[in-house]
């Protein structure tokens, strides 16, 4: 049986650096208005445990990197530091955030968020003396996973053009037959549709028209990387 998450998260430190995603609307309404007052407009956040931080970030595609320190109980911003577009640049040497590889304690009762100006991903880490913080997802565990549905879990992160080809590439015509290879075209058999419905009716995935995984899934995919290696599949 899987660990609950909140097991997981209960853990010492050093097993709990794989993170825990969350939906935004579950969090503490402080919290979530927090996020919007910061331009978060993601749907689900990763939730970290960790003493410290840096506030460092190299920057993204262009993206002004975001560091924020807010307290808990409030949601009130205490610090928002914001870097250069696409990070370091030799016009501003004195920024924090672009420049600053030191790490930091986490203050008691405050989390950090960190992700990019307009961006809709993020990440909020707390300190493991605050894990009563309400921030945690409801717990979720469940029977261990079949290889087939591993590989299906794994897929629906994938970008389109790669969902069904790595089905295919893992489980063959049993599961997926080709229609052209080169192009990427791949048609999902009976027994496919079978495997992709039980992840659908256990929660993980979101339908039978939307191969992606929900928040459950997510968890479950980021918690099961023995299983992954078990079976001999890819994980990442």
């Amino acid at each position: 049986m899987f660990r609950k998450l909140r097991v997981v998260l209960e853990n010492t430190l050093q097993e709990v650096q794989q993170s825990i995603a969350a939906d935004v609307k579950s969090l503490p309404p402080q919290i979530q208005k927090m996020l919007k007052s910061i331009g978060f407009n993601g749907q689900r956040v990763d939730i970290k445990t960790a003493e410290e931080v840096s506030p460092f970030n190299a920057g993204w595609e262009g993206r002004q990197a975001l560091f924020v320190i807010f307290d808990l109980a409030s949601g009130k911003v205490v610090t928002q530091k914001i870097g250069s577009f696409g990070g370091a640049n030799m016009f501003n040497r004195d920024n924090q955030v672009d420049n600053d590889r030191n790490y930091y304690k986490i203050p008691d009762g405050a989390g950090v968020f960190e992700g990019y100006v307009g961006a809709t991903f993020g990440s909020i880490t707390i300190n493991p003396r605050n894990m009563n913080a309400g921030l945690l997802p409801s717990t979720a565990g469940g029977e261990e996973l079949t290889r087939e549905q591993l590989v299906f879990l794994h897929a629906a992160g994938l970008v389109s053009s790669y969902k069904k080809k790595q089905i295919n590439d893992q489980l063959g015509n049993t599961y997926m037959y080709t229609i052209d290879r080169n192009k990427n075209k791949y048609e999902i058999t009976k027994k496919g549709l079978e495997v992709w419905k039980s992840l659908v009716d256990k929660g993980l995935i979101k339908s039978m028209t939307q191969m992606s995984r929900t928040t459950d899934g997510e968890n479950l995919h980021r918690q099961s990387r023995d299983l992954y290696s078990k079976h001999k599949l890819d994980y990442h």
